[in-house]
């Protein structure tokens, strides 16, 4: 059995959503990371997966957990866990349907795709031999 200590860290973006989890197994720099964590077997090795009891994300892409200072958590929600950073109570939660739903929304559409721009352009093509011809009938004489 492995009797080394690991430290699991999280890296929240600018909003407190955590985009990553990881080990101190595998990370060479924290800088970014906050340290949620310590303890001894694969639950703490391999965080990457088995440290949530939920992936980070949903089959949307987004985030399932927020960190935030537990003075600013909202009451009610239920903490995954507390802990301290740079002097400061802290807790990683999971968020509310509603914010992931929000976070799903505001995201940009799409670019269309190789098969939408193809069909634009050939319909753009069909318009201007449509007025190209309709063009010559005028210049011609004809209607």
């Amino acid at each position: 059995m492995d009797h080394r200590l690991y430290h699991v860290y999280i890296r929240p973006d600018g909003f407190g959503r955590v985009l990553d989890v990881n080990s101190s197994a595998f990370l060479r720099d924290t800088q970014g990371y906050m340290r949620i964590d310590s303890g001894y077997g694969p639950r703490y090795h391999h965080a990457q997966g088995r440290y949530f009891p939920l992936p980070l994300y949903d089959m949307r892409g987004v985030c399932r957990y927020e960190t935030d200072r537990l003075a600013d958590i909202p009451a009610g929600l239920p903490l995954f866990c507390s802990f301290t950073y740079e002097g400061e109570p802290w807790a990683v939660y999971e968020r509310t349907a509603e914010e992931m739903d929000a976070d799903a929304d505001a995201r940009p559409a799409p670019p269309p795709s190789l098969g939408d721009r193809l069909a634009a352009l050939e319909q753009a093509g069909l318009e201007r031999d449509a007025a190209l011809i309709e063009l010559a009938a005028l210049l011609g004489g004809g209607e």
